[in-house]
């Protein structure tokens, strides 16, 4: 599907939704009625934009994992661990929304 030039709107916008960490990349082309992901992608690399890095499902899986390994109690003690461990491994990361 070919389409006219970004207009400065669009691209407003698009600066807006593609770096919301609460967005889904889905969520973001629905905005763009008729336009591709592969052109929002394209543009978004154009413009230098980032999608933040989330750890999907990561987070808790771990946490369940921990606590059946483990048999803590306190979920909070399980949680501090993981954080102190992701902060050393992955800088910047972020919980599950």
């Amino acid at each position: 599907m070919r389409r006219e030039t970004w207009t400065d709107e669009e691209v407003q916008r698009l600066r807006q939704l593609y770096s919301n960490p609460n967005k889904t990349f889905e969520e973001v082309v629905s905005e763009f009625p008729g336009r591709t992901m592969n052109s929002i992608r394209l543009k978004a690399c154009r413009l230098g934009l980032e999608r933040p890095r989330v750890l999907y499902g990561t987070y808790s899986v771990a946490v369940e994992k921990l606590k059946d390994a483990y048999g803590r109690e306190s979920i909070r003690e399980i949680k501090a661990i993981l954080e102190d461990a992701l902060d050393i491994l992955e800088p910047g990361w972020r919980m599950d929304p």
